[in-house]
């Protein structure tokens, strides 16, 4: 759950099912970012953007693999 959203990655999922795309902002913390990327968040911003590109590039790699 995002806590301070109060959110499940069963929501998020379902919101993107709807073809909401969800953004979160300000994550700089890389295994916050990868949790995100997992709960299904089309986008993130942050203030580390090397940080934000391995994750993001870590998260389409599982995708492609799948």
């Amino acid at each position: 759950m995002i806590e301070r959203f109060q959110l499940t990655a069963e929501e998020v999922r379902k919101i993107a099912e709807k073809g909401i795309l969800t953004q979160i902002h300000t994550i700089n913390e890389r295994t916050e970012m990868d949790r995100l990327y997992a709960f299904g968040f089309a986008s993130i911003l942050s203030d580390n953007p090397i940080e934000l590109q391995k994750a993001a590039e870590a998260f389409l790699a599982t995708q492609e693999a799948d």
